[in-house]
């Protein structure tokens, strides 16, 4: 029988874990919960990142709190409409992060929005991705 003990690294910012620390520090530096992310998918299309509190206020508050008439156990998403709520803010938002799919999914994260509210509004994190990846590929090969 062998014994090893190794080290687990956890991000300070989601609940991610790792046995790597170099890998841990790179995902930090990008991670979706940190407050001051460096997304390099701004860095790959080329556009300047825009800071993370700004696109954060371009979201409502979403906070989970009781309304009225108060009903017991009733809470907010439980009875709004996801439409109603976001229209606008996505746009907003959208222009805002010049399109960059990640600064999009971190201010949804970090204002606590569930992400099926902002799939509900037309945000498809894995297409939108795809396409910046095969966009990019395509210009490697010199398709353009």
């Amino acid at each position: 029988m062998t014994k090893k003990k190794v080290w687990q690294y956890k991000c300070g910012f989601c609940a991610k874990k790792n046995y790597s620390a170099g890998a841990m520090n790179k995902h930090e530096k990008g991670c979706t919960k940190n407050p001051a992310r460096e997304c390099g998918v701004c860095r790959i299309m080329g556009e300047t990142q825009a800071p993370i509190a700004d696109l954060v206020a371009c979201l409502p508050d979403l906070q989970e709190q009781e309304i009225y008439p108060k009903e017991p156990g009733l809470k907010f998403f439980d009875v709004v409409d996801p439409e109603n709520l976001l229209h606008g803010a996505l746009k907003a938002l959208r222009d805002k992060a010049n399109e960059c799919p990640a600064c999009i999914m971190a201010a949804f994260r970090q204002k606590g929005i569930p992400l099926r509210m902002a799939q509900d509004n037309g945000f498809d994190y894995k297409a939108e991705m795809k396409m910046i990846f095969d966009d990019l590929n395509a210009r490697n090969r010199g398709e353009y």
